[in-house]
């Protein structure tokens, strides 16, 4: 068996890594991976547990209290429930000074000496605000000034697991919902720190670091299963006999190792692929809270069960699980799979068949059998018919899912041990627009129309600018657009529509700059650009893409908007204020190239002919914005004003139907 925690975000199937996976698994060995700790964001599990045949972990949280909780009391009354980021430095004894550091009513961030009061804060717990330094900065200083312990509040929800090589006095993670509470306690006070059971509001929960699936871009189910993973007691690097608490999917990924070692040892005779069959068929969705198969693959390892089960159930492709994939929708949809079911054991066994459904889109999931009995090294097929009404699935403005699982009750033999094969689908309802120029004595009309029964539609107009021909590559720039409006708020507003040849998983893997010259030297002033917030600001990815303007010039950048930018989707929207890229009216006309950049793979595709733009007076009429209901249809006048068009021409009106 191998272990493995490590690996990339948004990992495909043929990844390296996961082809790496898949080969050992081929050669006898059982591969377990974490997923990563990324976070919920739709398709970034990563590889090589992304692989078909790796099994890929998710991290759940096991602890029923906080793992390490104390209560701090404070005399003037009240207090706060936090957690022990080092237990093994001693908590202060009895009563201690409370001083809590503020700034005009808030709590202070304790990142300077200035913070502190002129008299330091001797023997105290001092208590601050998360922010701007770092954890070892606010704990060196509080230390330096005499205190003994430290607490510090959180500037988000949860707790923050915090890294704080060095120090040498408590830290304790309070949430964010103290701040009141500290910041309005009368100074000077006294507060009493103590070990508590403290009960988890997350027990049994995801874990809100571990990285969801599906797997992209084909929308496989990944992860494949869940674990403990949070607060996880291990051994300490390099202490000799010491250990830590360490949370993350590389916490959970040992659980499933060690499973899967045991059922080896059970079943010597079984191949890698049927031990992980057994580790994730008989995993339990019903031991945590909130289950989703995107987060949690088929639910909580159970050790007992894995080793105990002579029955073994897959897809025909031989995956633990059956992935419909990405579905465009743009009527009803209808699918079918198949679960082939293994006796391993000498002796039959029969199963009731049933379906639990998961949170998601409505559907109808049916099992061609309600029971079924398999002889002793035989098999059996169930067929899986999925049916899902295109109307109830939603538009494409947010991440959908379609979830459920397969189970199989014991009736008779398999050691009484319950099987589950989850399944899974991404839908995506699209309506049906098209666009028609039509001309007329009275001028020039743009016929849009949603042929859609089920499903309304949206038509937004933009002059045509860009032209790309990298048809081979998924963020390969097909077309370019830009349009301009005026806001009352904010002026002049530009939104740019770049459009790309292929469906991306999750746009916030790839990153898109829109160069503008705005003097005609055929250098770029201002870089717009779209990428994930995250990692515009120097984290990590967020699942949100922002929009940033950057001059070119100085280097300074400005945060603008959100980028529209749909999972599954092959548009990108990306607004900004024009003054901030140094468009105004007194300088409106600009020319503008683009280019993408594929994070995952650095596939690089750009567009050097550049168009050309009048953000206050355009040479053909841009920024209509047409809803369409199933069915209907609306005529847009086309503006054409000929003597902009010799200056800033367009190659045609882009529609944009999201």
């Amino acid at each position: 068996v191998i272990s493995m925690s490590l690996g990339a975000d948004f990992g495909p199937a043929d990844d390296a890594d996961a082809e790496a996976a898949e080969n050992a698994v081929d050669s006898g060995v059982v591969v377990v991976a974490a997923a990563g700790n990324a976070g919920s964001i739709p398709y970034i599990v990563s590889s090589p547990g992304s692989g078909d045949k790796a099994i890929s972990v998710a991290a759940m949280d096991s602890h029923i209290f906080l793992p390490n909780g104390v209560h701090i009391a404070l005399s003037s009354g009240g207090g706060a429930d936090g957690i022990d980021a080092d237990p093994a430095v001693p908590l202060p004894g009895g009563s201690v000074p409370a001083v809590i550091l503020t700034s005009a009513g808030s709590l202070a961030l304790g990142c300077s000496a200035s913070d502190y009061p002129s008299g330091g804060a001797a023997g105290a717990l001092v208590i601050v605000s998360r922010g701007t330094c770092s954890f070892v900065t606010k704990a060196t200083l509080a230390k330096a000034a005499g205190a003994v312990a430290i607490g510090v509040v959180n500037n988000t929800t949860g707790f923050f697991n915090p890294a704080i090589p060095g120090v040498t006095i408590p830290f304790i993670e309070l949430r964010q919902t103290d701040s009141a509470t500290f910041a309005g306690a009368p100074q000077p006070d006294n507060a009493t720190v103590a070990f508590a059971d403290i009960p988890n509001a997350a027990f049994r929960a995801v874990a809100d670091f571990s990285s969801g699936g599906p797997r992209k871009p084909d929308g496989h189910l990944k992860p494949d299963i869940s674990a403990p993973g949070v607060s996880v007691f291990s051994t300490a690097v390099g202490t000799g006999n010491q250990g830590l608490f360490e949370s993350g999917t590389s916490m959970a990924t040992p659980h499933v190792a060690g499973s899967a070692a045991l059922v080896v040892q059970a079943h010597p005779g079984w191949s890698a692929a049927d031990v992980a069959d057994a580790v994730v068929n008989t995993a339990d969705a019903t031991k945590v809270a909130g289950y989703s198969a995107r987060r949690l693959g088929n639910g909580l390892v159970q050790p007992v069960g894995a080793t105990q089960t002579s029955v073994i159930a897959h897809a025909e492709d031989g995956t633990p699980s059956l992935s419909f994939g990405v579905a465009e929708l743009t009527r009803d949809f209808s699918g079918q799979a198949s679960i082939v079911v293994e006796n391993r054991g000498d002796a039959p066994a029969s199963f009731a068949l049933s379906v639990m459904q998961g949170a998601g889109a409505a559907h109808t999931a049916t099992l061609s059998s309600s029971s079924i009995t398999i002889g002793g090294h035989a098999s059996r097929t169930v067929a899986v018919h999925l049916a899902v009404p295109v109307g109830t699935v939603g538009d494409s403005s947010a991440f959908r899912q379609v979830q459920g699982r397969a189970l199989f009750s014991p009736t008779q033999g398999n050691n009484g041990v319950a099987l589950g094969v989850p399944y899974y689908l991404v839908p995506r309802a699209r309506s049906l627009v098209r666009a028609q120029l039509l001309e007329s004595g009275q001028g020039r009309t743009v016929n849009v129309s949603n042929r859609s029964t089920a499903i309304s539609g949206t038509a937004d107009f933009y002059a045509w600018g860009l032209r790309g021909a990298s048809r081979t590559l998924a963020t390969g720039l097909r077309a370019v657009g830009v349009q301009s409006f005026n806001d009352p708020a904010n002026g002049q507003i530009l939104v740019f529509a770049v459009n790309t040849f292929g469906r991306v998983s999750n746009q916030v893997d790839s990153v898109y700059d829109v160069l503008v010259d705005l003097n005609g030297d055929g250098v770029a002033d201002y870089d717009i650009e779209a990428a994930d917030l995250g990692l515009l600001t120097g984290g990590s990815t967020r699942g949100q893409m922002v929009v940033a303007v950057f001059n070119l010039a100085t280097g300074a950048g400005t945060l603008e908007f959100l980028a529209t930018a749909p999972t599954d989707g092959s548009t990108v929207l990306m607004p900004l204020v024009a003054a901030d890229a140094g468009i105004t009216s007194a300088n409106p006309r600009f020319s503008y190239v683009a280019q993408s950049l594929d994070l995952f793979s650095g596939a690089v595709d750009a567009i050097t002919t550049p168009a050309r733009f009048n953000a206050f007076d355009g040479s053909v009429s841009t920024g209509a914005y047409v809803v369409l209901p199933p069915g209907s249809s609306a005529g847009v006048p086309l503006v054409i004003n000929q003597q902009e068009f010799r200056k800033t021409p367009a190659l045609g009106q882009m529609v944009v139907s999201l």
